[in-house]
């Protein structure tokens, strides 16, 4: 702020300070002892700020005026808006009171200009001159203030928006903002200094407008439950699923600005919603279940897979939703099986290969049982070119709902009962067939003892093969598996069937001009049999003894195959069979149960 002086106002009035002048003569020598006593002090009638420094020295001005000015220092100016209040001092808003240089202007007046301003100052009867303080006002300091009241003062405008309860969408008012009005607060800021004392001061503010009002929704509203008023259906064939209004409600996307965007439905809360509807309906392509009698026929027919597109489901519920029409198609696609009545000529699978057997004569009742079931469910299994044929994966779970029943198996190096006992004579007799075929082995592995199921109808020992699946409560790693390579570009049939009481696998491809040679076993001397072995059995009775496994020596037998084709060597294996010496075992009516594992008889 510019500092300012107010001229004095004089008491006398023009006429009456000439008549003074012409009495000088006669009163000259008092007027002149007058102004000796104001030496050094400032002349009486100046006032500053309603205070008289007449007679004042300098310091004695500037000890009132610094006295006088300490509230306002303080607490200049009290900002309201409100129920708040914001104080600041005269600092914080940039305002200094200059006291030597207000006092220096006090002193030089009626101390400056020729004689007759002098002598028509002193001569005047009741003069007063009023002095404005020198101040200066920093507009940086103040205006970086007033930015820190302003972001205080800041309301943001609320927008009306769209809500959902319910199933019902309703429209809450906004809320008008507020921003501070800086130019008019800073000029209401410099009319408060003029006094110099604590004043209160209005915060000017100018309003803000919501960008959104609440009619600008009413039209979105009206979209959004137009949206959840109704169920949408989705047919499929015979079929049909519901998403409930509550259904879509939960999928209801509200848009922060319905100028931009209208209400939609969330794809990914459709997406988990309709879901389990592509669960429930998708399914692989099942290929056609073939045989071989004097060539390929098809024993059970296949059928295309169906995958519901997930995708366009939901766009097509989503779109339904703001529609009259509010019944979808579900959308599938379908994929042929790979093989079936009309392609049979293009599996390629032309002559036998070769033959494996097994006889299970004088097995017991379960045994057989088992024996037959799992020839069942093997019955004839296809393998495309390079691709690997899975006993387990073929044969499917062994569980009493597939027909299983218990019977002896090898489990922890003892001979036990449990479920599905005699598969293995399946699965050595498959071994055998893939064998003589020349075909690479994935996974093979040999039964821990010898059985003598496996060396009737003259094979030799080392050409069985074990499989195991353990139980839900086991680890799954502990599973063990027969597996051969398909090697040709044609498809294998892999066919089982039971003779009497002999199983036979037999193994149908393209010509593979293969030579195969196995070798006779080169057998190790016996291993001795350990110490008989005792284990209780809680359901003989007390003291009772009974043998249930019968010593037998060990055996270590090296199988090796050869395959050969036009003269050359095609591949050469080597079958290992550490055949374990089996004790004695007596069960003994007295204990509890011994848990094991490892490996169906």
């Amino acid at each position: 702020m510019a500092s300012r002086e107010k001229l004095p106002r004089l008491g006398a009035t023009r006429r009456q300070v000439i008549g003074a002048v012409l009495a000088a003569g006669a009163g000259v020598g008092v007027g002149m002892i007058w102004p000796a006593r104001y030496i050094g002090r400032i002349y009486p009638g100046v006032e500053v700020l309603g205070l008289d420094f007449g007679g004042l020295s300098e310091a004695q001005a500037a000890a009132r005026l610094d006295e006088r000015l300490a509230p306002f220092r303080a607490r200049a100016i009290t900002f309201r808006l409100d129920d708040r209040t914001w104080t600041a001092t005269a600092a914080e808003l940039g305002i200094r009171v200059d006291v030597p240089a207000t006092v220096d202007r006090a002193g030089r007046y009626g101390r400056e200009g020729g004689f007759l301003q002098r002598f028509q100052f002193l001569g005047a009867a009741g003069h007063r001159a009023v002095i404005a303080p020198v101040v200066a006002v920093d507009q940086t300091v103040l205006g970086a203030y007033l930015d820190q009241l302003g972001a205080e003062v800041a309301r943001a405008a609320e927008d009306a928006r769209l809500t959902a309860s319910g199933l019902t969408v309703t429209v809450s008012p906004g809320l008008t903002g507020v921003r501070l009005d800086r130019e008019r607060t800073r000029q209401a800021v410099m009319q408060a200094v003029e006094q110099f004392a604590p004043v209160a001061v209005e915060v000017r503010v100018t309003e803000v407008a919501p960008r959104i009002a609440v009619a600008d929704l009413e039209r979105a509203r009206a979209v959004a439950e137009r949206a959840v008023a109704a169920p949408v259906a989705i047919a499929f064939g015979d079929r049909t699923w519901t998403l409930t209004p509550a259904d879509l409600m939960a999928a209801l996307v509200l848009p922060d600005a319905p100028s931009l965007a209208s209400p939609s439905l969330d794809p990914d809360a459709l997406r988990e919603r309709l879901a389990p509807i592509a669960t429930e309906v998708d399914e692989p392509p099942h290929d056609a279940t073939v045989a071989w009698d004097g060539g390929l026929y098809v024993t059970s027919e296949g059928h295309a897979g169906t995958t519901v597109d997930l995708d366009r489901l939901v766009a097509r519920v989503a779109a339904a939703a703001f529609a009259d029409e509010r019944t979808v198609e579900l959308p599938v696609t379908y994929t042929a099986p790979v093989v079936d009545a009309s392609n049979l000529g293009a599996l390629n699978v032309t002559t036998l290969l070769a033959r494996g057997d097994s006889s299970f004569a004088g097995s017991a009742e379960a045994r057989a049982t088992n024996v037959a079931v799992a020839v069942g469910h093997i019955g004839s299994q296809l393998t495309p070119p390079g691709g690997i044929c899975s006993f387990n994966a073929s044969l499917g779970p062994i569980t009493p709902e597939q027909g299983y029943v218990e019977g002896k198996i090898i489990r922890d190096n003892w001979f036990a009962s449990d479920l599905g006992g005699g598969v293995c004579q399946v699965s050595t007799t498959v071994f055998r067939a893939a064998l003589l075929a020349g075909l690479p082995f994935a996974v093979w592995r040999p039964h821990s003892f010898r059985v003598s199921f496996y060396e009737l109808d003259g094979w030799s020992p080392g050409m069985d093969a074990v499989i195991y699946q353990p139980n839900q409560d086991e680890d799954a790693s502990s599973e063990v598996d027969l597996q051969f390579v398909n090697p040709t570009d044609a498809w294998l049939l892999l066919q089982v069937s039971i003779v009497g009481e002999t199983v036979i696998a037999e193994v149908y491809g393209a010509p593979t001009d293969y030579e195969v040679e196995v070798s006779d076993p080169v057998m190790s001397e016996p291993i001795p049999v350990p110490p008989p072995q005792e284990r209780p059995n809680p359901e003989l009775p007390e003291g009772v003894r009974e043998q249930v496994q019968v010593a037998q020596e060990g055996l270590e037998v090296t199988v090796t195959r050869r395959v050969m084709r036009d003269g050359e060597l095609v591949s050469e294996d080597t079958f290992f069979s550490p055949y374990q010496p089996q004790p004695a075992i007596f069960e003994v009516g007295a204990g509890e149960t011994i848990a094991d594992d490892a490996g169906h008889e």
